[in-house]
């Protein structure tokens, strides 16, 4: 066996004890405007990190498009990449979100240089296979391919969209091995078993991230027209100029001039999140309540 450059062996090992030093030098993903580029934490990934540290046991509540699947991904990748025998099961709401998902672990690998290409036993559509043991398996929700086997990390992603949540969840914790990692993330879905478990009293830390939490979400254009609904939107939530047009724009396009889909998709709070058409839950429940 060659020997390793001592150089080289001093940055695996700085690689394997600080998850964001080899996250920033190593990791590639694709931006919004499609280029690859290295993955540099934003304050809402910074965010996450910092509580699965405390908590391996988490249930991410978030607003859309903050890169938070791929921090969560390149956090499991990590893991595997440097554990021997460490393995990580992700499951999607869809057969094409899990695709999706499975493509940023795969182009994580694929960008690794040489010297972190550890090989592959096996690799396809859906799993990659370290010939150390580690394994990545993404799933969709209610497949049953996660039986049989026993994992060190669950991610469910975006499961307030499963169709059975409490059954495919149930069916995924049997899989984890003692002392397992299990993150929970979604964006909301109105009133159901994943709006229940946000206010259970449980082992999970709740971890709620707005859009303001991503520094990109500001717009230099004004818009021409404020819908009445957010004219007092940026007093009451202290943003700045660039981050309210941004809003006023997103609310006008992607939302379609919906409110309760604004609120869903983008919420500032929790309790924005939770809504149902046509009515607006806490305040239903709670008349004082200020979404």
């Amino acid at each position: 066996m060659a020997k390793i450059d001592p150089r080289v062996a001093k940055e695996i090992r700085k690689c394997k004890s600080d998850f964001l030093y080899f996250c920033k030098h190593y990791l590639k993903i694709v931006d919004k405007r499609g280029n690859t580029i290295r993955l540099v934490p934003n304050a809402a990934q910074a965010k996450y990190f910092t509580s699965v540290e405390q908590n391996p046991w988490l249930y991410v509540l978030k607003a859309r498009q903050l890169g938070l699947t791929t921090i969560i991904a390149a956090h499991n990748f990590w893991k595997t990449l440097f554990t021997s025998n460490h393995r990580v099961l992700v499951m999607a709401h869809t057969h094409v979100a899990a695709e999706t998902i499975f493509k940023i672990y795969r182009r994580f690998y694929d960008n690794l240089p040489q010297v972190f290409g550890f090989p592959l036993d096996a690799a396809n559509v859906r799993e990659l296979a370290f010939s150390h043991g580690g394994v990545i398996k993404v799933s969709s929700a209610g497949s049953g391919s996660a039986r049989g086997a026993t994992y060190n990390a669950i991610h469910c992603s975006e499961f307030a969209f499963y169709k059975d949540i409490p059954g495919t969840i149930a069916a995924a914790f049997q899989t984890a091995s003692d002392n397992a990692s299990i993150v929970l993330e979604t964006t909301a879905n109105g009133i159901n078993e994943a709006h229940k478990m946000w206010f259970a009293q449980d082992g999970y830390d709740k971890l709620f991230i707005g859009w303001t939490h991503d520094t990109g979400y500001i717009s230099k254009k004004r818009p021409k027209h404020i819908p009445s609904v957010l004219a007092d939107y940026k007093e009451k939530y202290e943003l700045t100029d660039h981050q309210y047009w941004w809003a006023v724009q997103t609310f006008l396009t992607k939302c379609a001039s919906s409110y309760n889909t604004f609120r869903q998709e983008y919420p500032i709070t929790p309790e924005q999140a939770f809504v149902t058409t046509g009515s607006r839950f806490f305040v239903q429940l709670y008349p004082n309540a200020q979404p």
